[in-house]
């Protein structure tokens, strides 16, 4: 089935899915005051918003969680537009699901050092991979958790947009 993509849909997949990566990698990387609120994920954008637009006290706070928010809509959209053009230039909708899931796996491989090179750079110091892998796999899972919804959510927004076209 892959073969019949072009190589064209894999090189925009694959540029994509790294571009996406660097967001919760480097989330991943910061101070836990920072990216906790990002673990809630989807959740977190519509009350942030409503706090951030009727201008509550703390509202760089709530600035704060609605742009560590935001990559999540960003990364449906990019995985949509894969989605889309695997869908579009092979007229199979299941096509679209295989570049999405491939772009995922690679998004889930590229935040590894992302991360790395985050904890790095904040604690001023060589972070050990092993001891990441086996300290930060919780924490790096929910965050995958999430780009996997955002890439199943990305499939379906454009397999609603092949069926309307």
């Amino acid at each position: 089935m892959s073969q019949s993509i072009p190589l064209l849909t894999w090189l925009v997949t694959l540029l994509t899915a790294v571009v996406l990566a660097i967001w919760p990698g480097i989330l991943m990387g910061l101070s836990q005051y920072r990216w906790g609120r990002a673990l809630v994920g989807w959740a977190a954008i519509p009350l942030a918003s409503v706090k951030l637009f009727r201008g509550d006290t703390h509202a760089t706070l709530e600035l704060l969680v609605w742009q560590l928010g935001s990559g999540y809509p960003l990364a449906v959209l990019g995985y949509s537009g894969c989605a889309y053009l695997a869908m579009h230039t092979t007229g199979e909708p299941f096509n679209g699901l295989l570049v999405v899931g491939g772009a995922a796996f690679v998004s889930a491989l590229v935040t590894l050092p992302v991360t790395m090179i985050t904890l790095s750079i904040e604690q001023k110091t060589r972070y050990p991979v092993i001891e990441y892998l086996l300290s930060g796999w919780s924490v790096h899972g929910i965050m995958l958790i999430h780009l996997v919804i955002s890439a199943l959510l990305g499939w379906l927004v454009a397999l609603a947009a092949f069926a309307l076209h």
